[in-house]
């Protein structure tokens, strides 16, 4: 995925901008987009509370608010080229 594209998904998805979350550094070596998952994970407890107080992990967060989609998304920026 490209770096355009990674930020028209992502804005189309959580609604806000992907800059914040990226990772320059694993995106200078991997020459991919990269977010830092941490920096994600505190932005979604910021939207939806603690959820691990519920029982729910990130990915429960991501397919019951964002849709299936959103968690796959999440998945390849945070491990590119795991996926």
């Amino acid at each position: 995925m490209t770096l355009p594209e990674a930020h028209k998904q992502f804005t189309e998805t959580f609604h806000t901008k992907l800059n914040p979350f990226l990772d320059g550094l694993l995106m200078v070596a991997t020459k991919k987009p990269v977010i830092d998952v941490f920096k994600f994970d505190d932005w979604l407890h910021e939207q939806h509370g603690n959820y691990e107080d519920k029982g729910k992990c990130m990915a429960d967060i991501l397919n019951e608010k964002y849709g299936k989609d959103a968690f796959r998304l999440v998945k390849e920026l945070a491990c590119p080229g795991a996926a």
